[in-house]
């Protein structure tokens, strides 16, 4: 294993709904004040199996439906089929240094139920009042954005702006046209 690497990997979601649109937290540091983000965060020594047995993409995809369930309650973490890592026209990983993509398209009945604990609505009333997820305390709200240019412009101040270049790269490459991965 590449000890660089497994330092600096950091994995993150953007999560699709086809008729809501992409997910965004919205959250508050004393550095950057209120800002919008994705889910995700480091891919921690645990993500990479014992030993350091994972490979890259396992350990990203480990990596980013832990930190996915710890913000939002939303479960993958079994089902890796419904987590699509994205990778480029030559088949190597879409990578911002260090920072690697997931998309997952998610349905109404992937809403977190309870008895998981208190659970947050979204912040706007768009039409998607039923979706509810448990966000984690580093979160204050979150919303579906249908529009992924906006959702862009929203999440630019997250991650020193690579997870904004990322999203607008898959809009371009067409991944979210008809809420199937490409």
């Amino acid at each position: 294993m590449d000890e660089r690497i497994y330092r600096d990997a950091r994995g993150f979601a953007y999560v699709f709904h086809p008729r809501l649109g992409l997910l965004v937290l919205r959250a508050f540091k004393k550095r950057k004040g209120t800002h919008f983000q994705i889910p995700g965060g480091n891919v921690d020594r645990r993500d990479w199996g014992p030993q350091g047995t994972k490979t890259l993409t396992e350990a990203v995809v480990t990596g980013v439906t832990r930190e996915l369930f710890e913000e939002t309650g939303l479960e993958f973490r079994n089902t890796p089929e419904r987590v699509n890592i994205v990778r480029l026209s030559d088949g190597s990983l879409l990578a911002m240094k260090d920072r690697y993509y997931v998309v997952i398209v998610i349905n109404d009945e992937d809403t977190v139920k309870p008895p998981t604990g208190p659970l947050s609505k979204p912040l706007t009333e768009a039409g998607e009042d039923s979706f509810r997820i448990k966000l984690s305390k580093e979160h204050t709200g979150f919303y579906f954005e249908p529009d992924l240019e906006k959702a862009a412009e929203q999440i630019s101040l997250h991650s020193g702006g690579k997870n904004s270049i990322a999203l607008r790269q898959l809009v371009k490459a067409g991944v979210f046209k008809t809420g199937t991965i490409n």
